[in-house]
């Protein structure tokens, strides 16, 4: 996807009755142009899955980015705390693959259960549910 630099966008917002209640601009000095209608994170399946499931000891993590950017790959309870982040920083495009093997941040062994396993990128958010069996 091609790179643009110096930019400058005006977005207006409008009432049912075409009166203007906001505006919002916007510079950049560089963004990523990407067609109508690319998520940046894709919900199809097969770029987000987890394998195997249930697991004991190890499960494969996969996935696609069609952007690079900031990316964290985090385990949270049915509580939504977080009991474990796998990954925190920059990732370029393509595929990805990690694994986990069922240990919290502080390196405990989690009980057996179900838990949440997020990727996450700016403001968008993917989600699979991992069990744990022991």
């Amino acid at each position: 996807m091609p790179l643009a630099t110096d930019c400058w966008l005006r977005i207006n917002g409008y009432s049912n009755d075409s009166t203007l209640f906001g505006t919002v601009e916007m510079t950049a000095s560089s963004f990523t142009i990407a067609p109508l209608g690319t998520s940046f994170l894709d919900d199809n399946t097969n770029q987000f899955s987890a394998y195997p499931n249930p697991f004991n000891e190890k499960v494969q993590i996969a996935f696609d980015l069609v952007v690079s950017g900031e990316v964290i790959l985090e385990v949270s309870d049915l509580y939504g705390r977080s009991v474990k982040t796998i990954f925190f920083g920059h990732m370029g495009v393509g595929k990805h693959t990690m694994s986990w093997n069922g240990r919290g941040d502080s390196g405990q062994l989690l009980s057996p259960g179900m838990y949440c396993l997020y990727l996450k990128k700016n403001e968008l958010s993917m989600k699979k549910n991992l069990i744990v069996v022991r």
